[in-house]
């Protein structure tokens, strides 16, 4: 079984800059509320935080992805 205590990225899809989740083992569900609407939770980076676990482990990019520079947020250099 695999544990992860830490998930970090930087400029990692939607997320710019920095981003540390600091993770216990236990089961989580991965949820979003809009900052207007608490009804809505479309492009607020579910898929991109398990895509990063996925990259991280496996190598795997995410299906809407091309190539590797797609994973790069917008304006930046690195990731």
């Amino acid at each position: 079984m695999i544990t992860i205590a830490t998930l970090g990225m930087r400029n990692w899809c939607c997320f710019k800059g920095q981003q540390t989740l600091k993770l216990t083992p236990t089961f989580y569900a991965v949820v979003a509320e809009g900052p207007v609407n608490p009804d809505e939770s479309n492009w607020l980076g579910k898929s991109a935080t398990l895509a990063a676990i996925d990259w991280c482990l496996w190598g795997r990019k995410p299906e809407h992805v091309r190539t590797k520079g797609d994973l790069i947020t917008w304006g930046e250099k690195s990731m």
